[in-house]
């Protein structure tokens, strides 16, 4: 079996290579930083025991089932439910301070918090009114306020959303508070990604339990049914959390298809595998597709470097940024 520093690249070889992979796929891989492009190339041709490009080309022309497999290993999709619960506890801080009701109590997994909405008492206050100081400015706020006054609806995007997990947490939180709070705003999630296969198994939306170890046990007895696969036992997700998400398949480098602006969007651990000219095409993207007073929730190891001045950096611990054309002081 052959290794990594086997495989030697020559240059007009791995052209055609990418240019017939591009052609099958539809992906332009100048989008992304090359060297990522090249291990998930070398990595399939490491698990097919092949050494060059042109060898490589000729398995892809040979084998049309490889296609799906590359595609598999070449986009983003480690993923787990609930992935940085603090995240999602400050953004159930946020909607606390806009109830007058008390939010629900969750019994948790894994030393999780008893209370999605309580654990992280880090949050933007002014001194005297104890509010968050971006509050007011969220487009989140003003549909949950206005819900009082007619129908109004949350719009969230999960960009590069792999398998599922990202959405259907999201579904699960949301749904959650709908479920105890019956003046809380509808919700609707658009969950895109670029490979078909992912979005199938989370159409379906069924895990293994080891998938659900870090969700907590309110939403496993709450949203999950427990159902024999010829594979073995699996938990299929309830349609009530199913049927407000929309899987759509998109390469997000060319732009976005709805025309929904978002109260709250995810992107997150997928900005750091493409280059910065696409990073930042990426970035406009997302802005213009926010509501003013949204808000972006990158990765951890994700950052703007202060480079959107409409963009405000409102929580740098959980790397979440409001839209705002004014300052928030």
């Amino acid at each position: 079996m052959i290794n990594i520093n086997d495989i030697i690249f020559i240059p007009n070889d791995y052209k055609r290579l990418i240019c017939k992979l591009e052609e099958i796929t539809n992906i332009d891989f100048k989008y992304y930083r090359e060297n990522f492009v090249e291990k998930r190339i070398k990595s399939r041709m490491i698990r097919l025991n092949l050494s060059d490009a042109k060898g490589y080309l000729q398995y892809i022309l040979t084998n049309p089932e490889e296609i799906p497999k590359f595609l598999s290993g070449f986009t983003i999709n480690t993923s787990y439910f609930f992935r940085n619960i603090e995240v999602y506890e400050k953004i159930g801080q946020i909607i606390k301070a806009n109830l007058n009701a008390i939010p629900p109590k969750f019994e948790s997994n894994s030393g999780m918090s008893n209370n999605m909405f309580f654990l992280n008492k880090k949050i933007y206050y002014h001194e005297r009114e104890k509010t968050p100081i971006f509050l007011n400015k969220m487009s989140l706020s003003k549909k949950i306020k206005n819900k009082l006054n007619g129908d109004s609806t949350i719009y969230i995007w999960s960009c590069a959303c792999a398998s599922g997990e990202e959405p259907y947490s999201l579904s699960m939180f949301f749904q959650s508070i709908r479920d105890n709070i019956s003046k809380f705003p509808n919700y609707k999630i658009i969950a895109s990604d670029i490979d078909e296969k992912a979005l199938e198994n989370a159409r379906i939306g069924m895990y293994l339990e080891e998938s659900l170890k870090e969700v907590p046990y309110y939403f496993k007895k709450s949203y999950f049914n427990r159902v024999n696969h010829r594979l073995g036992e699996r938990y299929l997700f309830d349609e009530k959390i199913k049927k407000n998400i929309e899987f759509i398949k998109e390469d997000v480098t060319k732009g976005h298809q709805k025309k929904y602006k978002y109260d709250i969007i995810f992107c997150r651990y997928f900005l750091i595998y493409t280059d910065k000219n696409t990073r930042n095409e990426i970035l406009n993207i997302l802005h213009n597709k926010l509501a003013e007073g949204g808000l972006l929730v990158l990765g951890k190891t994700e950052t703007l470097f202060n480079s959107y001045k409409n963009l405000k950096l409102v929580d740098s611990k959980n790397h979440i940024y409001i839209k705002d054309s004014k300052d928030l002081d």
